[in-house]
């Protein structure tokens, strides 16, 4: 939904993201496995492709 947040945990995702839907989005990334705290970042082996709308990130690390 617009202005909702996507919370990851600090791991290692091997897949590309996809993002084409006209809303705001805020990406965080580093999470526990309780999403209580940060404890690192949030690794993404892969492509990010936003065609539509916006997207903020915190604590990711976007790589090949």
């Amino acid at each position: 939904m617009d202005g909702d947040t996507i919370q990851a945990q600090a791991l290692t995702f091997t897949e590309n993201l996809n993002f084409n839907r006209n809303i705001s989005v805020t990406l965080e990334g580093g999470y526990d496995c309780n999403y209580s705290a940060i404890i690192g970042n949030t690794t993404l082996n892969g492509n990010m492709t936003i065609s539509n709308g916006t997207i903020t990130t915190e604590n990711l690390i976007i790589g090949n």
